[in-house]
């Protein structure tokens, strides 16, 4: 099972790729940050009821793949990404089918998914909920608001993963404020927190299923280190990466590194 989802990753990181070979822009670098962790919680012996946020928004590219595999959408809407009037625009929206609730606007998912974990607390659902949250994103006020209120309500019908790369849109997340320590913060608004590296299978799906054997009694917050842009050597953990995408010649340096060709980019 774990080769197999290996295999589903690689197909999917290729297909991100491709998407931004042919729209030419877009949060490449936001994507390959979240794809393990959204296939793990997509893709992963997920039950039916549970409900994924994406609240980074702009890493929506990283799902739409997803969307395809799990029969939302057909394979061939990839190569509209970004494009006029396209059901897969840069930011999560709910006009794609398979995502209940648009994205980007920071801390917004997170809330609403904190919303939804109180809702089944109380009709006693037997399902969770699930959140990505961008270590950016933790600057908005909401945020705290939500952490604190899940705290308090026990919460744990909810599992956040932050997608702990260290850099924002314009910069890295310690230059514009700092929100570290992030463990002592979430502890002490009575969440269990455990850190893992968000590019290990292995590791998203141990934390995973201790959440779904109800190990924790409290809402659970997973700091997974990533890196933004992972993969590609000349942009992963830049400070300027955050709309950073090859050119030119710079494809053909990505193919090597991710195996690939550039005719595999290039199919229509």
């Amino acid at each position: 099972m774990e080769k197999d989802l290996e295999c589903i990753v690689r197909s999917l990181k290729i297909d991100i790729l491709r998407m931004f070979y042919q729209s030419k822009t877009g949060h490449l670098s936001s994507a390959l940050s979240c794809v393990e962790l959204l296939a793990v919680l997509y893709l992963w012996e997920r039950n039916e009821k549970d409900r994924i946020i994406l609240s980074k928004g702009h890493g929506a590219a990283a799902l739409y793949p997803i969307l395809v595999k799990l029969g939302y959408i057909r394979h061939e809407e990839l190569k509209t990404f970004y494009g006029y009037d396209s059901r897969l625009p840069a930011l999560a929206s709910n006009k794609t089918p398979g995502i209940d609730v648009p994205t980007g606007s920071l801390g917004q998912g997170f809330c609403f998914a904190t919303g939804l974990a109180k809702a089944y607390q109380l009709d006693m659902e037997k399902a969770s909920v699930f959140c990505i949250l961008g270590d950016g994103e933790m600057q908005e006020g909401c945020v705290w608001e939500a952490a604190m209120f899940a705290g308090t309500q026990k919460l744990d019908h909810i599992a956040v993963f932050l997608d702990y790369n260290g850099i924002q849109a314009s910069e890295k997340v310690q230059t514009i404020i700092d929100v570290d320590p992030i463990r002592e913060k979430w502890e002490a608004f009575g969440w269990a927190v455990e850190e893992i590296y968000g590019h290990n299978l292995t590791e998203i799906q141990t934390v995973v299923q201790s959440f779904r054997d109800g190990v924790y009694h409290c809402p659970l917050f997973v700091i997974a280190h990533t890196h933004k842009g992972n993969g590609i050597s000349f942009i992963e953990d830049q400070a300027d990466c955050h709309m950073r995408n090859p050119k030119g010649d710079e494809w053909q340096r990505v193919c090597e590194e991710f195996h690939i060709s550039l005719e595999e980019l290039n199919i229509s």
